[in-house]
This record gives C-alpha cells, sequence and structure tokens, in this order.
C-alpha cells in the first residue's frame, strides 16, 4: 500500500475519520490495528520479525528496571538480537559473498526492517541511559515502532519525542489537518511530476553506463541527485502530513540540502533523523572514546560513522564507497579549517559572502552528485565504466541535435520533458525563499481563499497531466 496508491488514499481517510471519533484513549488501539494493517499489505510473513523486535525491546527496557545491576548485559544481549536481525538479513549474503565462495542464501529482506530497529534501538540506549522510563503499555510500545506513516522508510523516531504523543489527548485542529494535507498533496506532486518523471531518463543510463558519455554522464549525475532528493523528501513529506493530521508531529527529515555550504552542513539537513540518530548513538559515544588520540581520534569517529551511512543504505562495495567519499569530504574539511579561516575566508568580505556561499553550495553539490554515481551503480565496474567516460564525446557540445539526443528528447516528448525540468527548479527556488523569508507554506495559509485554491488545483493538475503513475515504489524502501 504505497503512498502514491489509490489504496492509500482511500485508508488514510477512513483511519483519520475513525480517529477523532473515539475517545482519545483508545485512539492508540485504532492506530496500532492500522499500522499492522497496513504492514500486513506488504506481507503476512514480515509481521513476525515487526513482532519479534518489538517484544524484545518492550521486554528488554523492563527488564532494565527490574535487574538494574545487571542491565549493560541485558542492552548486550537485546542489541545483539536487534542487530543481528539486521545483519542477517541485510549483510549476510554481502559477507558470505566477500569472504568465502559459498552461494548465497535465499534470504528476502523484510521491508522497512532497518528503519524500525534503529528506532527499537534508539528507545533502548535512551533507557539504558536513564534519559527516559521504559514504557509499560506493550500496545502504546508497539504502535512506537509500527506507527504506520512512518514504518517503511522513516523518519527513524525518538523515544522522548514520539511516545508522549501516542498517550496524549489530542483535540481535532483544524489547521493542522490543513497542514498535513497540503504537505502530503506536495509529497504527491515532487514524487510523481518529478522524481518518477527523472527515473526514466536515469534507469536508462544506469542500465547500459558503456551506451553514453560526456554530457549525458553529467545530467544523469545531476538528474539522480534531484530524483533522489525528491523521492525520498516526497516519502518525509508524505509521512509528516499523515501523521499531522491525526495531531502527531514527527522529525523533519530534510532542511533544503542543497543550499548548504559544506558537507558536514549537508548532513545536519539531509536525512536528518539518520544522521542525528548516527550522531548521537554512534559518533559521540566513539569520540568520547578516542579523545585520548586528539583529532587522529576525531578523523576516524567521523570515517567510520559515514561508513555506516553508507552501510546502512545496502550491503554493496557501492555503497561502502558513497560514505567514504562523505567521510573523506567531510575530513578534509576538519583537515582544511584552520587554513581556510586564515586565508581563504578574509577573500570574500561581508558583501561580498554571496559568492563564497554560491562557490560553497557548488562544491557540496558536485561531491554529493559524484558520490551518488556509486550510490546508484549497480556495481563498482558500472561506476568505473561510467566515470571513464565522462570526458567523452564533447566536441558536438554545440550541436543542438547532439544535445537533444544525449537528453532523450524527441520531438514529441521535449516540452513535457522541459516543463518537469522547470517545476524541479520552481521547487527549489521556492525552497531558497523559505529559508530567506520565512515559511512559504505558512504565507499560503493567510492568503485568501483564492489564491490558496488555485494553488491547490495547480498542484492536482500538475499531478494528473505531468505526473508519472503506475505505482512506482520509493527509493528508499529498499533499505
Amino acid at each position: 500500500m504505497l503512498f502514491n496508491s489509490i489504496e492509500y488514499l482511500l485508508f488514510l481517510p477512513c483511519i483519520f475519520f475513525c480517529y477523532y471519533l473515539l475517545p482519545y484513549q483508545r485512539r492508540w488501539i485504532l492506530l496500532l490495528a492500522a499500522s499492522y494493517f497496513y504492514y500486513l499489505c506488504w506481507n503476512f510473513h514480515y509481521l513476525w520479525f515487526l513482532v519479534g523486535i518489538t517484544l524484545t525491546g518492550y521486554l528488554s527496557a523492563l527488564l532494565f528496571e527490574k535487574y538494574s545491576s545487571a542491565k549493560k548485559l541485558i542492552l548486550l544481549l537485546a542489541l545483539f538480537f536487534n542487530l543481528g536481525v539486521l545483519f542477517t538479513f541485510k549483510y549476510l549474503n554481502f559477507s558470505i559473498s566477500t569472504l568465502t565462495s559459498f552461494p548465497a542464501l535465499n534470504l528476502i529482506l523484510p521491508i522497512g526492517i532497518s528503519f524500525y530497529i534503529f528506532q527499537s534501538v534508539g528507545y533502548l540506549i535512551d533507557v539504558y541511559r536513564g534519559d527516559r522510563m521504559p514504557e509499560k503499555n506493550l500496545g502504546i510500545y508497539a504502535l512506537y515502532v509500527s506507527f504506520f506513516p512512518q514504518l517503511l522508510a522513516g523518519p527513524i523516531g525518538r523515544s522522548n519525542q514520539l511516545i508522549p504523543q501516542l498517550t496524549a489527548k489530542i483535540n481535532f485542529n483544524y489547521s493542522q489537518v490543513v497542514y498535513g494535507a497540503q504537505l502530503f498533496l506536495w509529497g504527491l506532486f515532487k514524487k510523481l511530476v518529478i522524481a518518477d518523471r527523472l527515473k526514466i531518463y536515469v534507469d536508462t543510463v544506469y542500465a547500459s553506463p558503456e551506451s553514453y558519455q560526456g554530457l549525458s554522464i553529467i545530467m544523469v549525475a545531476i538528474f539522480f541527485t534531484f530524483q533522489v532528493y525528491c523521492d525520498f523528501s516526497a516519502y518525509s513529506d508524505m509521512a509528516i502530513g499523515s501523521a499531522q493530521m491525526f495531531g502527531i508531529q514527527l522529525i523533519n527529515n530534510f532542511q533544503r540540502p542543497f543550499y548548504a555550504t559544506s558537507i558536514s552542513d549537508f548532513w545536519r539537513r539531509w536525512h536528518i533523523s539518520l544522521s542525528s540518530w548516527l550522531q548521537d548513538y554512534v559518533f559521540k559515544p566513539l569520540t568520547i572514546a578516542t579523545r585520548d588520540y586528539g583529532r587522529a581520534g576525531l578523523l576516524f569517529s567521523v570515517l567510520f560513522t559515514n561508513l555506516l551511512i553508507g552501510l546502512w543504505h545496502g550491503a554493496n562495495w557501492t555503497f561502502i564507497v558513497f560514505g567514504l567519499i562523505q567521510g573523506l569530504a567531510i575530513s578534509a574539511e576538519i583537515l582544511t579549517k584552520k587554513f581556510r579561516k586564515k586565508y581563504i575566508y578574509p577573500l570574500f568580505p561581508k558583501r561580498q559572502e554571496w559568492v563564497f556561499n554560491a562557490i560553497s553550495m557548488f562544491y557540496t553539490f558536485s561531491i554529493f552528485s559524484f558520490s551518488l554515481i556509486f550510490f546508484r551503480a549497480n556495481s563498482i565496474a558500472d561506476a568505473k565504466t561510467i566515470l571513464s567516460r565522462i570526458t567523452l564525446g564533447w566536441s558536438n557540445l554545440f550541436d543542438f541535435d547532439f544535445i537533444r539526443d544525449a537528453l532523450f528528447l524527441e520531438e514529441k516528448r521535449m516540452m513535457p520533458f522541459l516543463i518537469v525540468l522547470f517545476l524541479l527548479l520552481l521547487v527549489e527556488a521556492t525552497h531558497l525563499l523559505q529559508e530567506r523569508q520565512g515559511s512559504i507554506r505558512s504565507k499560503i495559509s493567510n492568503s485568501p481563499l483564492f489564491v490558496r485554491w488555485s494553488l491547490y488545483y495547480t498542484v492536482v493538475l500538475a499531478i494528473i497531466f505531468l505526473g508519472k503513475f503506475g505505482k512506482q515504489q520509493f527509493i528508499y524502501f529498499q533499505f
């Protein structure tokens, strides 16, 4: 039941109306039933993994309180189970193929497992540290792990932020519901009109990279960067919007990442729920453990954390290289910080700061787009093929027919594709305006009725006439 499916567009309103008809003390039961039904729609067998992870987290946290002298051992056993399940289904085949000559096992990765295991592990560490008390109500904890808007691809929730909302008395708030619906519609637009349109071009090139060169390679690298952003931020918008309709706030997962001025700044804006999770539960403990080693300890923590980011996305050398590039770029920023402060920053006085920011944004976007070549490639060999062909075929750069062929713009498809590209640029310009002048959405909400509904109808018409339909899955479902 994809967010961009008719089934979900029927499922969500049904749960919404029932939710506000129930007394608030019983609403969690409806949401829990809806969440388990939602997960069952994917595969009945996946449910046992969700139940197992839920019971392990719930019981382990209660045991911390009952056997405080042994809570470290209990935590280690719980983490071993959680991460062991994740390793078995996500990384075992990769380990076997890398280290041995044995054939791969026939294991199917349960959808959403990386997200709800990280959510469960975060809860266990919070309780272990004393940052929160263990949740006594099994149903509430089960809902925390399985809440359907965020179950399959996040945002990864935090126990202190999400669990209290699940039992709070939430009154119907028209403004919140409208905000949630707006966010869901905007996510649907980004998914169907932009991400899935760009997917056609990207998939074609990556299916046979040896057939393309020069401009085609550059364009596909740029297109995939926007595709993965629009696809994943669309899912996050639709998840946050769905939860908002029930009065529940989820973590914002994106904060205009393409206006980041460094890779470290980029990861404070991109997939925030994952990067902040790793910051709190991996990077900070590592920096404390390695503080006696000074800068070497810090650089090790950076590289290790970013390798985990790569591995979290999948068991493939392409993701490892992707994470390594991020780690090396951030390490370079750390190593050159004093040099840049002394020699580079003084070159750009206050009035020319925008020039420095523009150059920094271009650099950050270029590094990230380059790393995504490995992220998207089917293998390291394909990534090498793509990189080796970037320098080829530039002699015909000013030939219109060459450019048209490089972009697959046959005459009958040229205008719709150019419209999609324009809409993509409009999305990014809107985000930039939002960052500089305040919330665009709040301004829309305060606009006259005619203006608001004109914008809504425009987005709906764009989805109808420019959207790519056909139940295309979200990219992050595979992780």
